[in-house]
């Protein structure tokens, strides 16, 4: 908590702790908070809401974690510039841009062929329909496998 409100925090990975911080910190209450749809009384459609952020945060967390070590490898392995510093714009672009394109992806998928992957009747949040797990994992290999 005293990173996110310590006055020193004009550089750029202070900044990209900051979010990483503030990213896992919302995803830990929020989990705790909405982990039983019987517990806070959800509908359907609440319980796809909540899934669809818990899902948006945690992917928040783990690309600012990426774009951390993406960071500190130019830093330090990368010790001469070499004119191909991202700018602190460009992190946040990426660090929020990126997962909220997957959960976009992922919640247009789900809604559109009435598989339900968010907020199904018969599970609780945290299971999502198979069909869905399948197609991330597909997606994600292909892309990883594109760039490569």
């Amino acid at each position: 908590m005293g990173l996110i409100f310590s006055r020193n925090g004009n550089s750029k990975s202070v900044k990209l702790n900051k979010q990483l911080c503030i990213c896992l910190l919302l995803g830990h209450i929020f989990l705790l908070l909405l982990i039983d749809r019987q517990i806070v009384n959800q509908s359907q459609i609440g319980c796809a809401i909540s899934g669809m952020f818990l899902h948006f945060i945690f992917l928040c967390a783990f690309m600012w974690m990426a774009l951390e070590g993406f960071f500190i490898y130019h830093q330090l392995v990368l010790v001469f510039p070499t004119g191909s510093n991202l700018s602190t714009r460009t992190y946040f672009i990426i660090g929020y841009g990126v997962p909220s394109g997957i959960v976009g992806t992922t919640a247009a998928v789900s809604f559109g062929t009435d598989t339900y992957g968010y907020g199904a009747v018969h599970r609780e949040i945290l299971l999502p329909n198979t069909t869905i797990m399948i197609f991330e994992l597909t997606a994600t290999i292909a892309i990883v496998n594109a760039s490569v």
